[in-house]
């Protein structure tokens, strides 16, 4: 029991949970001001930074410590819902700064879009722009301005995926790049040129023949304990590390020595450590070394139970700190030692509203709250808001432990933009982002719309800070919440299926939910759709003037001439746009898209509010199926949109299944890594397929969620890692006459067009002969792969296993992918000439 409340106490104190700092993040704090070194670890993604080194570096060598992941991580999976691509990226960024909560290190990023699975760095850099990308690291390291800069891959390729070893090689680039005046030379305005003294690969873990495989390489044990935080650089490494939930990455706690190793890529060699070399204390200014005593007089002098007997200390350690020549260097100690006495005095200040959600145009009042804890020479000076021009005067010393709080009116500008993450405020490429501003490049996040700046007197020192305007409510269950302010549209909308299927031979209904915020407001809604699309729109548009009330469902319907009918199949965008009174310029209605879970902050971001209707002749074959759900899957919503009437199933559905009712069951994809229900349910869902029932299982990975491997289909095959990422590879059908190719839509080389960013992965392999494997397929200059659409009769009935990326196809609403999934489903109703 005590060692759990140690470690309780540690994490709470890690997480910061209450806002403010507890002795031991003080100390620690003080130890980090005592050092001016500074290490950036480099590689492509979040998770893929080795959270054992960085915990060390910043919690037990308490260096200054950062990771660049060149991307957000939008291509990967998610293990814990639905989201894709952009709102994944939110919420692996969120993870990652979780994460650095927790091992204490800084995170930044590049303008790289994760675009998903890449064989080769060459493909990368033609992705992603190689030079733009290379642009990016430059910056982030002539600001941070490491000693060290570390790699988690090498430029070799054994890191496999083509986005590791582009990272690694862009290192290498950036690394003697961000030293010459020539490169880039736009950041000199605003950074010097800047020359780590060396570039070193971090090494895999070794093989069991360590004496042979660790030969030449630099080692440092990370495992150390700090008895301050009662925990091990492996335990905070483990918490660190488990932040990454949506990647699915729990781990256990690592305790004991943990030993990493380094090879040199570039600069200086090294004999012994990667900081061989290099002055890690005040001493690296010979004038300044003073501040080394100076710290270690109040480290030794720290009292846990009374933290604000150091504040005088610490006063002409600032004064010390103005003289440091490199200013980059200087504002970030002097940051930090602002952050210190602001922990020791124990101040706290919010600034709140009274919801988290407004239009521009709307007024609210503020709250301003203040209260210091600790010390004596506290004041707190003065309120500085955007757009007012004095501040509040507040000039007053305030007794300790009294709670100070001003309301403040303020009113959102009617021009307003509204809230989204700062690069998703421009549409992206295939690549990468783009935003105006590129100073803020590097940075996690951007900064509040709304804050007010509030100036603090410390022992004569004034630190301003800037309070971003929070809503803060009451969970019966959790306790005290906060989340940011939003600015909202004046309407906004949503729709329920985001994706709609039609054969063009009845008219098509598009739903629209729509809030008007604003009971000024005038104008006429309008849907846009691409001329080309054939449909008719009916009604042509809908004035504002006739909605009563704020909440409306607007229903429009499209119409194709016969004459339009049959053509080749195609996907046009539906936007629901608005027409003010006046004014010819149409605007987008926004989808305000939010994203809720208890790990991370809420996220908010806005969408032009579209559906997408693809055409293509489509014959479902069955009507009714069951689906079983998986990790991150959007497909049931997708059928659903093509007119299936879609069961979810669950342990008593799946337990009453019979073939004559639901004819199909859908498995989705990474079920059987995901649920541990699905040891149960694959013998009944098997002997539903016995008795005369369809099952398609979705890809999957040999990593098994439950401690019983789950047999993932009748007849033994195993799952490889192969996969093939071009989306436009040839894909030969084996065996053209097969039902699946044939009923009842006949497949051909059209609908394996317009596939979005691959054709399948985790294909399988030792396939038992009574499966029959029908595609084969390959990327450019590769071998072709077997084991992408797996069919096998299975007494009465049909079972059908596939890595074919359905679940990215059919929520992209491709046409051909759709007929395909109808033909897998419809297989059962196949009968022979």
């Amino acid at each position: 029991m005590k060692h759990r409340l140690i470690l309780l106490a540690a994490w709470l104190m890690v997480l910061k949970l209450s806002g403010q700092s507890s002795s031991a993040e003080i100390r620690q704090q003080l130890q980090k001001l005592s050092t001016t070194a500074s290490v950036l670890y480099i590689a492509a993604h979040p998770d893929d930074e080795n959270t054992r080194l960085l915990s060390y570096l910043s919690r037990s060598l308490h260096f200054r410590t950062a990771y660049l992941s060149l991307t957000r991580g939008d291509g990967g999976q998610n293990l814990i819902g639905p989201e894709t691509e952009e709102d994944l990226g939110l919420i692996r960024t969120q993870e990652l700064l979780a994460a650095r909560k927790v091992d204490g290190a800084e995170q930044y990023f590049s303008r790289a879009f994760d675009f998903g699975y890449s064989k080769n760095p060459e493909e990368t850099f033609r992705i992603w722009n190689r030079d733009s990308i290379l642009s990016d690291m430059v910056w982030v390291i002539r600001r941070f301005r490491p000693d060290v800069i570390l790699t988690r891959f090498p430029t070799t390729g054994e890191g496999g995926h083509g986005h590791h070893t582009a990272s690694a090689m862009l290192a290498v680039e950036a690394f003697e790049a961000s030293a010459d005046p020539k490169r880039f030379a736009w950041q000199l305005r605003f950074a010097p040129v800047w020359k780590a003294k060396r570039l070193m690969w971090n090494n895999f873990m070794p093989s069991r023949n360590a004496a042979t495989s660790t030969q030449g390489m630099l080692k440092m044990d990370v495992g150390a304990y700090n008895g301050n935080l009662g925990l091990s650089m492996g335990e905070i490494a483990s918490m660190s590390r488990s932040m990454h939930k949506s990647q699915g990455f729990g781990v256990k706690m690592q305790r004991g020595e943990i030993m990493e190793y380094f090879t040199h890529l570039a600069g200086d060699s090294a004999q012994t450590t990667f900081m061989d070399g290099i002055t890690t204390s005040w001493q690296h200014f010979p004038a300044l070394d003073r501040i080394d005593i100076q710290m270690g007089d109040i480290i030794r002098q720290f009292d846990p139970d009374n933290v604000a007997a150091s504040i005088p200390l610490l006063v002409q350690v600032y004064t010390d700190l103005l003289q440091v020549p490199d200013t980059f260097l200087r504002n970030h100690k002097i940051r930090l030692l602002e952050d210190i006495l602001l922990n020791m005095a124990g101040i706290y200040q919010d600034f709140t509203a009274p919801t988290f959600e407004y239009a521009p145009g709307d007024t609210l009042t503020a709250n301003f709250t203040f209260i210091y804890r600790r010390g004596n020479m506290v004041a707190l000076s003065d309120l500085r808001l955007p757009g007012v021009a004095e501040p509040l005067k507040l000039g007053q010393k305030f007794n300790r432990n009294q709670q100070i709080e001003r309301r403040i009116k303020l009113r959102i500008p009617v021009n307003t933009p509204v809230s989204n993450p700062y690069w998703l405020e421009k549409a992206h490429g295939e690549g990468r982002f783009e935003h105006p501003d590129r100073l803020i490049t590097g940075k996690p996040e951007g900064e509040a719309r709304f804050y007010a700046e509030s100036e603090v007197l410390v022992n004569g020192i004034a630190i301003k800070r800037k309070l971003p305007l929070t809503y803060k409510w009451v969970d019966p269950v959790k306790g005290e919440l906060t989340r940011a302010v939003e600015v909202i549209p004046p309407i906004r909308g949503r729709a329920p299926q985001k994706v709609l299927q039609t054969d063009g031979k009845s008219p098509l209904e598009l739903r629209f939910f729509v809030d008007l915020l604003r009971d000024s407001l005038k104008g006429k809604l309008r849907l846009n759709l691409d001329e080309n699309s054939g449909f008719r729109v009916s009604p042509a548009e809908i004035d504002l003037s006739t909605l009563k009330g704020k909440s409306h469902q607007l229903v429009f319907s499209l119409q194709m001439p016969p004459s339009r009918v049959d053509r080749k199949a195609s996907c046009s965008q539906a936007i629901l746009e608005f027409m003010p009174e006046g004014n010819s310029v149409r605007q987008p209605i926004q989808e305000t898209i939010r994203i809720q879970y208890d790990h991370i902050p809420v996220q908010t971001r806005h969408s032009p509010l579209s559906i997408k209707v693809c055409y293509a002749p489509i014959e479902r074959g069955v009507e009714r199926i069951g689906y079983v759900e998986g990790a991150g899957d959007e497909v049931a919503e997708a059928l659903a949109g093509a007119g299936y009437k879609v069961d979810v199933l669950d342990d008593d559905r799946i337990r009453a299944l019979d073939p004559a009712q639901t004819p199909a069951v859908v498995v989705g994809i990474r079920a059987l890594n995901s649920r541990e229900e699905m040891a149960q349910w694959m013998p009944l869902l098997l002997d539903y397929t016995k008795k005369g029932g369809t099952l398609i299982v979705q890809y999957n990975t040999r990593n098994w969620i439950s401690d019983v491997k789950v047999t993932p289909g009748p007849f033994p095959f195993e799952i490889s890692r192969n996969r093939v990422t071009d989306e436009t590879a040839t894909v030969k059908i084996v065996d053209p006459q097969h039902p699946l190719f044939n009923h009842p839509n006949r497949i051909n080389e059209f609908d394996f067009e317009g596939w979005v960013q691959e054709r399948g992965l985790y294909f399988c392999e030792k396939v038992d002969s009574s499966y029959a494997d029908l595609l084969r397929m390959a990327d450019p200059g590769e071998s072709e792969l077997s084991g992408a659409l797996l069919y096998a009769p299975y007494g009465e009935g049909h079972f059908v296993y596939t890595g074919l990326s359905f679940f990215r196809q059919l929520p992209a609403g491709v046409p051909g992918a759709f007929r395909l999934f109808a033909n897998l489903l419809s297989v059962g109703t196949y009968e022979r000439p």
